[in-house]
């Protein structure tokens, strides 16, 4: 029994001795921060600009040295939890740090100031001349000496801006032809730099070159074009028309029957249907659009436009696919012609404007961007919101009759016709 009791009080006095070491252990494991100081009291940063902020802690030992940092200012300066500072604009901030352990403080008072102000010395642009088409765009760019300027701004203006105008960025619009001084005046130093436009029409018409006669002795009055073949509109008297298709070598392939449409004044072939449009035109007659089918010879609807006017003439916009009508309200062909586009699948109107008078009106056609008014000897350019865009003159005797465009290797080109003696002609 004796033996049994003294084993037990040598196992209670082992577990008691072994306790103490633990504990002696442990509490030896948890060292605390004495001490606390960073790196820099002050510091200067320009905007943009980081830096770090170390604490250094006594003991260096010391268990949990985790610091919560926070700016005064955060619009000016924040700092992470890594004590990374970023400056953010020009003022002052203090970024405080307080330790885990203790609550110590630590502070940097930092001053934010502005970049270093790089001045311009020199300006250029790639090009001091430009020539566009109507329509056409482009970019000036300028190109800076240093090339780390701190401020590359440039003002932009156009001395036309009926011809071509230019936005902030230096991107150019040319308008209509004509030219164009584009200058640009940095911001820095009011250094000038200019550039000078020269827009030109959109479709060449310096050649003119005669195709063929026509093989049809009828009062010619129209044409228009559709996958190579010519559609040209006579007025054969009497209320009625004819229209005659001939091959782009002048061989006539075919013509309808008279049909009763007017004056024939102007044709538009609709690639959607497949269908000829006819304008009756006439100073006197009010207008009507007939649409056709040629190889019937049969009118497939009369669309009464008689509210605008007289006059007519008309287009077909096949990217679109609007119709584009020239009538006058008053003053038959000397008034002021008044253009409507009307969109053929709800037949609804999208646009309408008034122009001056620019002669008697002979033919109309469309590329789905500009409007082309043929008057005798003349092509007067618009684009869809009623801005004269161009004018060009022909010189050629007889009466100018109908207009047309051809599309030959992404370039458009006109087909016109004349009468006395009936003739068609190509511009290229």
């Amino acid at each position: 029994m004796r033996k049994r009791q003294s084993n037990h009080i040598i196992c209670f006095i082992l577990t008691f001795l072994l306790l103490s070491i633990n504990v002696q252990v442990f509490a030896g494991t948890l060292v605390h921060v004495s001490k606390v100081r960073i790196n820099k009291t002050t510091d200067t940063l320009t905007v943009g600009q980081t830096d770090i902020i170390k604490a250094t802690f006594t003991p260096t030992n010391a268990t949990n040295r985790a610091v919560k940092w926070t700016s005064s200012n955060s619009s000016i300066a924040k700092v992470d939890i890594w004590g990374k500072v970023t400056s953010l604009k020009v003022g002052t901030s203090t970024i405080t740090g307080v330790t885990a352990d203790k609550s110590l403080r630590v502070a940097c008072k930092l001053t934010v100031k502005p970049k270093p102000v790089i001045r311009v010395n020199k300006v250029i642009i790639i090009k001091t001349t430009d020539t566009l088409t109507v329509g056409k765009t482009d970019i000036i760019k300028a190109t800076f000496t240093p090339t780390n300027a701190t401020n590359r701004a440039v003002k932009w203006t156009s001395s036309n801006n009926s011809i071509a105008k230019v936005d902030v960025w230096g991107k150019v619009t040319s308008l209509k032809v004509g030219t164009s001084t584009i200058t640009g005046v940095t911001v820095d130093k009011s250094l000038r730099i200019a550039c000078k436009i020269t827009v030109k029409s959109i479709v060449n018409i310096h050649n003119l070159n005669l195709l063929f006669y026509l093989n049809d002795a009828n009062n010619f009055q129209s044409i228009t074009y559709f996958n190579q073949y010519l559609y040209c509109g006579f007025d054969i008297g009497d209320g009625k028309g004819e229209i005659s298709k001939y091959s782009m070598t002048g061989k006539k392939i075919s013509h309808t029957y008279p049909i009763a449409v007017g004056h024939s004044a102007d044709l538009g072939y609709r690639v959607k249907t497949n269908n000829i449009y006819m304008a009756n035109g006439g100073g006197n007659s009010k207008t009507h659009v007939y649409v056709i089918n040629y190889n019937s010879s049969k009118i497939l609807n009369n669309l009464n436009y008689e509210s605008l006017g007289t006059s007519a003439l008309l287009a077909i916009d096949n990217i679109h696919d609007y119709l584009i009508l020239h009538t006058v309200l008053d003053g038959s062909d000397l008034g002021n012609p008044r253009f409507t586009i009307i969109n053929l699948a709800n037949m609804q109107v999208v646009k309408t404007f008034t122009e001056p008078n620019q002669g008697v009106p002979q033919g109309l056609e469309s590329d789905g961007n500009h409007i082309y008014l043929y008057t005798n000897n003349k092509i007067t350019t618009f684009d869809y919101n009623g801005i004269k865009i161009d004018t060009q003159y022909i010189y050629e005797k007889g009466e100018s009759e109908g207009i047309t465009m051809v599309l030959d290797n992404n370039v458009h080109h006109f087909i016109i016709g004349y009468v006395a003696t009936n003739r068609i002609y190509e511009y290229k």
